[in-house]
């Protein structure tokens, strides 16, 4: 993947095991409790899905795809997430962007 800007946009669609949702959500919010403090983390925001068992994220950061992989293959907070909810994820799809957005409009 080429990056020409300075952001990393990711799109990720988790799909839980059946009633295990709520779960999951919670381990989320607990590893966005210490992302957030990361400086490069920008913004993230966590979607129900209208299925029962789906869960969206979409997260902004300053940093290239590298070496955000890097962070998060050697980062205590995301081993503890995958320790917490791992088991409760049936399939995961990650989606990396360049964090410029074609189109954007904001309230």
């Amino acid at each position: 993947m080429t990056q020409d800007s300075n952001q990393l946009g990711i799109v990720v669609k988790l799909e839980t095991e059946s009633g295990r949702r709520d779960e999951v959500l919670d381990a989320l919010c607990n590893l966005f409790g210490e992302t957030s403090r990361h400086a490069n983390f920008l913004e993230a925001r966590v979607f129900k899905g209208l299925e029962p068992d789906v869960i969206m994220l979409v997260e902004l950061w300053a940093e290239t795809a590298e070496s955000f992989k890097v962070r998060a293959s050697t980062s205590d907070y995301f081993a503890a997430f995958e320790a917490e909810a791992g088991l409760a994820i049936r399939s995961r799809e990650v989606i990396l962007m360049d964090g410029d957005a074609v189109w954007s409009r904001m309230p």
